[in-house]
C-alpha cells in the first residue's frame, strides 16, 4: 500500500468524523421555544435586513471561488511537480519502471483531486452552516438590536469585517454565539460567570457558565472581547480573573 492511499484514507475517516460532528444540532438554545420579538418591522426595516443578508451571500461566494482557486493551485502542484519528474527519467528508465511511476503519479493525481474536492466540500459545509445560523439570528432581532449590531461590527477587525461574520452577536434577552457552524444561545438571566484566558497563538479563551453548565468559545478580536466584557458587567454577570 502506497503513501499515497494510505494518506487519502486518513483524509476519509478525518472527513467522515468531521461530517459527523457537523451533523449535531446546528444551534445549543438554552431558552427554546422562547421568542421574545415581538415587534413588527416595517418593508424598509426587512429590507435592509435582507440587504445585509445578500451582501453577506456574494462575500462568501467571493471567498469560495478564491479558496478553491488556491487548493487547486496547491493541491496539483505536487502532482505537476511528479509529472515532470517522471517525464526527465524518460529513456533512461526501462519501460517498467517508467510505467510504474507513470501509474503512480495517475494515483497520486487522482488521490489529490478527490481530496481537493472532499475538502472543499467540508469547508463549504460549515460555511453554509454558519450563513444559516447567522441569517435565523439575525431574522430574529428586533430593529434596535439589529442596529446595535451594526454599530458593533464597525469595531470588528479587518477579515471578520469583510465577511460581515461576528463571533456574537448581543440581543435585549440573549447573547448568540457563532462557533464552527453552530450557534449557542443564551438567556443573559441564565448566564452567571464570565472568563477570559489568552490563547497561546493569539485570542481569547471564552468560558461562560449557564445554569450551572460551563460553556466555551474563542474570540479572535480584543475590540470584540470588550465589547462582550462590557455587556456582562452592564447585566450583573460575575467576571473571573
Amino acid at each position: 500500500m502506497t503513501i499515497t492511499v494510505v494518506l487519502i484514507i486518513i483524509f476519509i475517516v478525518f472527513a467522515v468524523l468531521f461530517v459527523g460532528m457537523l451533523s449535531r444540532p446546528q444551534q445549543v438554545n438554552t431558552f427554546s421555544g422562547i421568542d421574545f420579538r415581538t415587534e413588527l418591522l416595517d418593508q424598509s426595516a426587512l429590507q435592509k435586513r435582507e440587504d445585509y443578508l445578500t451582501k453577506m451571500d456574494s462575500r462568501h461566494r467571493t471567498i469560495s471561488i478564491v479558496l478553491l482557486v488556491f487548493m487547486v493551485i496547491a493541491f496539483s502542484s505536487p502532482v505537476v511537480y511528479a509529472w515532470f519528474d517522471t517525464l526527465h527519467y524518460k529513456g533512461i528508465l526501462d519501460k517498467e519502471s517508467y510505467d510504474i511511476r507513470i501509474r503512480d503519479n495517475n494515483l497520486m493525481m487522482g488521490g489529490m483531486l478527490g481530496m481537493c474536492v472532499l475538502f472543499f466540500f467540508m469547508i463549504s459545509l460549515v460555511k453554509r452552516k454558519m450563513i444559516q445560523g447567522y441569517k435565523s439570528v439575525i431574522l430574529s432581532l428586533s430593529q434596535k438590536d439589529f442596529e446595535k449590531m451594526l454599530d458593533i461590527n464597525q469595531s470588528m477587525n479587518g477579515v471578520d469585517r469583510f465577511t460581515m461574520s461576528p463571533p456574537f452577536i448581543l440581543s435585549q434577552y440573549g447573547l448568540h454565539v457563532f462557533k464552527l457552524g453552530r450557534v449557542l444561545a443564551f438567556l443573559w438571566a441564565d448566564v452567571t460567570e464570565f472568563k477570559m484566558t489568552s490563547a497561546p497563538r493569539g485570542g481569547y479563551f471564552i468560558r461562560m457558565k449557564v445554569r450551572g453548565k460551563l460553556y466555551f468559545f474563542t474570540i479572535s478580536d480584543h475590540t470584540m472581547l470588550n465589547t462582550l466584557e462590557a455587556e456582562c458587567r452592564q447585566r450583573g454577570i460575575t467576571i473571573v480573573s
